[in-house]
């Protein structure tokens, strides 16, 4: 579709996956803007139709983009269906000319129908997204002792095909039992992490049968990023397992715990705030935080 910004003439368009112009263009502009990979992701089968990039085009080459992921979860013990905004970028010699504000207004009116709709913003544009009646939200993460305890881990490698369905397997069938927030039907966002930046850190437990997203962390912790599984053992024994396997006592969760008892701590990402629409549901009620693996 041909459109028109502030005199300039664009296609404007979400066909990027299936087109291989437009989608070199579109890997090599998040390249640049973000130094973001897609293309092993893309490869391996996983950009599923939840991730969504609005984009404008200069011929075929993609000049500025919106993306919507939706975000599909239980709250509350309710359905969710959350938007998140994400991979907003244009390329430097277009910036200032009201691409990014274009294609703002052409997502948030597609995600009309969503429970809310939410972002993460760098610093730098911190004061671009109130003017779309967005917010900022404050998140809690917890950090809680745990005793360490004996158990078998074992590291899959995402590049043998048994170990990723290892992975996957666990995550379609059962999810996080241990988190208030859970991503559903999203493997695309879990294999963008799990494919790259998370790719060593994947674990099965074989005493219970939990795959664990973890990393060793500051001294004397560890951060146990998800758990996928049945959840038979208590979260308190997955944890005291890693534990000994990092030689930790505390845990930190990069999931929101389901058990409010747990203690919890403001958090904020360096470089990195949450914005929420105003007049939508909040995907971060009673103190919450969005799961490290759903940030889009």
């Amino acid at each position: 579709m041909k459109t028109e910004v502030r005199g300039l003439r664009f296609a404007c368009g979400r066909e990027v996956r299936d087109v291989p112009a437009l989608r070199e263009s579109f890997f090599e502009l998040a390249r640049e803007v973000f130094s973001l990979g897609f293309a092993p992701w893309h490869r391996g089968g996983y950009w599923g139709e939840e991730y969504r990039p609005y984009v404008l085009c200069s011929g075929e080459r993609v000049v500025s983009c919106v993306a919507v992921n939706d975000i599909r979860t239980r709250l509350n013990g309710a359905e969710k269906r959350f938007v998140q905004l994400g991979t907003v970028m244009t390329h430097p010699e277009w910036r200032g000319r009201g691409l990014s504000r274009f294609l703002m207004e052409r997502a948030l009116a597609d995600a009309a129908d969503a429970d809310g709709v939410y972002l993460f913003a760098n610093d730098s544009v911190l004061d671009f997204y109130p003017r779309f009646g967005f917010r900022t939200e404050g998140e809690f993460q917890c950090r809680t002792a745990v005793p360490p305890r004996p158990g078998r881990v074992r590291k899959l490698c995402m590049d043998i095909p048994a170990d990723r369905e290892a992975l996957l397997s666990r995550y379609r069938s059962c999810n996080n039992p241990y988190s208030s927030f859970p991503l559903l039907e999203n493997q695309g966002l879990l294999m963008f992490y799990c494919g790259n930046f998370w790719k060593d850190g994947v674990y099965l437990l074989e005493d219970t049968g939990l795959a664990a997203i973890t990393f060793p962390g500051e001294a004397g912790q560890f951060l146990c990023c998800e758990l996928f599984g049945e959840g038979k053992a208590p979260l308190s024994e997955a944890l005291g397992v890693l534990a000994a396997h990092f030689s930790a006592g505390e845990a930190v969760l990069g999931f929101p715990p389901a058990d409010p008892r747990l203690p919890r701590f403001p958090y904020r990402e360096e470089d990195t705030t949450l914005f929420v629409l105003e007049g939508r549901e909040s995907p971060c009620p009673e103190k919450g935080m969005l799961p490290l693996v759903s940030y889009a």
